[in-house]
C-alpha cells in the first residue's frame, strides 16, 4: 500500500522554522550582551565571534528540547498533516513552546546582573516562597515595560514567519510506502533526541551546563555561550543545579550558590538600571 507524502516539502518547511529559532536565540544573546556589557568589559572584542559560534551547540540543544513534539508532529507521514487545521495546530504549539524559551532568555537580561549566572529550574522553587510576587511583578512591568514590547515583537515574528514558511509546503506529489515513511520518521526522532542531549553526536557525552567552561576563556564569560532555555531545561531534576553549582570540580571558582532574597525587593529593581549602565 502506498502512502502519498511530500517529503522534501515537509523538511524544507521545517528547516525554515527551526533556522528562524536559531536566529532568534542568537538575537536574544546579542541583547543579553548589549544590556550587560558592563559585566563583560574584560572580554577582548575578537572573542565575541568565537563565543557566538561556540554558543550554537547550546542553542541546538535548547531548540531540540523545546520543539521535540513539534518536530515529530510536523513530519508525520499522513496526508491530513497538509491540511490547514493541522498546520494551525502546529503553529499554536510552535508559538507556545518557543515563547517559553524566549521568555527565559529575555528574563535573564535583567536577572543575570544580580546572580551572574543563567537561570535554572530552582528559580521556581524560590519564587514559590515569595508572598509579594504580585506587587513586585507589577513594579517590574512598569519599570521594564519595553521587555514585554520586545517579547511581543519576537512572538509576532514567530507567527508571521510560520505562516510564511507554509508557502514552502507543497501538495503531495511523491509516493512512499508506509515502511519507508515510518523509517524516515524514526530517523528524525533519533536526530531530535541526539540534538537534545549531545548535538547529533551519537558517540559523544550528553551536553551539560558545565561544558560551557570549555568554550570560554574565563568562567565569567560562560553566560554568553549558554542560553537560559538550555540551562532551565537541563537543570530540571538536577539537585546540583538547584544550589546554583553550575560548574563541576573543573573550576575552583564556583558561582554564588544561593540567590539573595533582596533581588525580589523593590529597592533592587529601582537600583538595577544604574547597575546595568555601569554606574
Amino acid at each position: 500500500m502506498k502512502l502519498r507524502v511530500s517529503v522534501r516539502s515537509r523538511f524544507t518547511t521545517l528547516g525554515y522554522q527551526l533556522i528562524l529559532l536559531m536566529l532568534l536565540f542568537q538575537f536574544s544573546r546579542l541583547l543579553f550582551i548589549g544590556f550587560n556589557q558592563a559585566l563583560f568589559c574584560n572580554i577582548s572584542w575578537h572573542l565575541y565571534p568565537i563565543y557566538l559560534v561556540n554558543a550554537i551547540k547550546y542553542d541546538i540543544a535548547a531548540v531540540c528540547m523545546l520543539n521535540a513534539p513539534f518536530i515529530l508532529l510536523s513530519i508525520l507521514p499522513f496526508s491530513f498533516c497538509e491540511r490547514k487545521w493541522y498546520q494551525y495546530l502546529l503553529m499554536a504549539l510552535y508559538a507556545v513552546v518557543n515563547t517559553v524559551g524566549l521568555v527565559a532568555n529575555l528574563a535573564d537580561i535583567f536577572y543575570y546582573p544580580y546572580t551572574l549566572k543563567r537561570i535554572t529550574w530552582s528559580i521556581f522553587d524560590y519564587l514559590g516562597t515569595q508572598a509579594n510576587m504580585s506587587s513586585l511583578g507589577g513594579e517590574f512591568l512598569l519599570t521594564y515595560w519595553y521587555a514585554f514590547v520586545l517579547l511581543g515583537l519576537l512572538i509576532g515574528s514567530l507567527l508571521w514567519f510560520f505562516r510564511y514558511s507554509l508557502s514552502k509546503l507543497k501538495k503531495t506529489r511523491r509516493e512512499l510506502d508506509y515502511q519507508t515513511a515510518f523509517g524516515v520518521w524514526l530517523l528524525m526522532a533519533l536526530g531530535t533526541y541526539l540534538g537534545s542531549i549531545n548535538n547529533l553526536n551519537p558517540f559523544g557525552e550528553s551536553l551539560q551546563i558545565s561544558d560551557a567552561l570549555d568554550d570560554v576563556e574565563q568562567v565569567e564569560d560562560a553566560g554568553i555561550v549558554l542560553n537560559s532555555a538550555f540551562t532551565l531545561l537541563s537543570s530540571y531534576g538536577d539537585d546540583s543545579a538547584s544550589t546554583f553549582r553550575w560548574f563541576s570540580h573543573k573550576s575552583k571558582r564556583y558561582q554564588q550558590e544561593n540567590s539573595d532574597p533582596t533581588m525580589w525587593s523593590s529597592s533592587y529593581w529601582k537600583a538595577l538600571p544604574g547597575r546595568l549602565s555601569g554606574v
